[in-house]
């Protein structure tokens, strides 16, 4: 896999209408549009409602998320969704909604970008989120894991068939959201059912799909998590909190090295953006600095220096509709602007600030 990028945009955004959205997006994403969450245009536009619209047997409600466990009903659904899948089209009824969609696909076609980038909730997270069922059920009985696995390709072939027909050889790289992939290890202990390789296998069938479709996989978590699982699973992309907790790769160096040998990229969730306050007291040279002695302990680590910084990106750590726009725009500019300090080789100015 080759991208271009170094920038990786966030998901959610605090703009009340899609034109200055749409203002930001040609300002400073020109070469990797992306779709965006507006939940202040519609509170239902946010990350578990676009990934679930539509799907059978799944419901939303105030009281949260539950999923359909008569066998009987199930099954019936699975077939349905085999049957769908092999048909031409016949994703369509699959689709689902965004604020924003007009406006992304306009400016695909207007702008003809190389790559994209698209957002969802990750099955793992959405799995702990699924009221009336148990996560160790979930993950070991054939035919839930079946139905997450289904839904989610069928949902990623929508978007990708969507997004190609506008831009025909256009990278699509789909980041699944994972903050709760932290919480594996204490799932694991309580529940003999679940094991590494039983999530290995669910994320390796949905990422397979999504390669086989031309697509390219990324999963992010901001939390200290096992980074193994999703790299065992034939991720292209892994996407960390590298401000807070930078050294939290390099206890598997080893395995990031074979990992970026083959293809893969590091996303540096460098620009916090948990208050207002925070990101104004943020400078670009302070930020840049700390980003340089983070990656080169990492490279001192064991970690190849020149594949880490020809393969590593950088954006916010998180989403950012709590913040007013003139600060939103702020952590994006300077995530922009810290993308492109990024070393290029231990002999580099940038390993040498000033």
């Amino acid at each position: 896999m080759k991208l271009n990028l170094k920038n990786l945009p966030c998901g959610s955004l605090p703009y009340h209408n899609t034109k200055l959205c749409k203002q930001m997006m040609l300002r400073l994403y020109e070469n990797v549009p992306f779709l965006p969450y507006l939940p202040k245009i519609n509170s239902e536009d946010n990350i578990i409602k676009r990934t679930t619209d539509n799907l059978p047997c799944l419901y939303i409600n105030d009281k949260g998320i539950t999923l359909e466990n008569d066998i009987t009903m199930l099954n019936s659904a699975l077939e349905e969704y085999d049957s769908d899948i092999n048909k031409v089209n016949g994703y369509e009824k699959f689709s689902s909604s965004a604020v924003y969609i007009n406006e992304y696909l306009a400016i695909l076609k207007r702008l003809q970008p190389t790559e994209t980038v698209l957002r969802l909730f990750g099955p793992f997270s959405l799995m702990q989120k699924i009221q009336n069922i148990e996560i160790n059920d979930l993950l070991s009985e054939q035919n839930y894991r079946k139905y997450i696995v289904l839904s989610y390709s069928l949902k990623a072939q929508w978007f990708i068939n969507l997004i190609q027909k506008t831009v025909p050889n256009i990278k699509i790289l789909i980041l699944f959201e994972e903050p709760l992939l932290n919480k594996f290890g204490s799932i694991k202990r309580r529940y003999d059912s679940v094991t590494k390789e039983s999530l290995i296998t669910l994320y390796a069938k949905i990422f397979s799909k999504i390669h086989h479709l031309g697509g390219y996989v990324g999963v992010e978590c901001f939390e200290k998590c096992n980074w193994q699982i999703p790299i065992d699973s034939g991720v292209d992309l892994i996407s960390f909190d590298g401000y807070n907790n930078p050294s939290s790769l390099s206890i598997i160096y080893k395995k990031i090295n074979n990992f970026l040998a083959g293809g893969g990229y590091i996303n540096w969730g460098f620009v916090p953006v948990n208050s207002e306050n925070t990101v104004k007291n943020l400078k670009p040279d302070v930020l840049s600095d700390k980003l340089t002695k983070s990656m080169t302990q990492l490279a001192c680590d064991g970690v190849h220096s020149e594949l880490l910084f020809s393969r590593s990106t950088v954006s916010t750590i998180g989403n950012m509709d709590n913040l007013s726009i003139f600060f939103a725009e702020k952590a994006l500019i300077l995530s922009m602007q810290l993308s492109k300090k990024i070393p290029v080789s231990f002999n580099s100015p940038a390993m040498n600030p000033q």
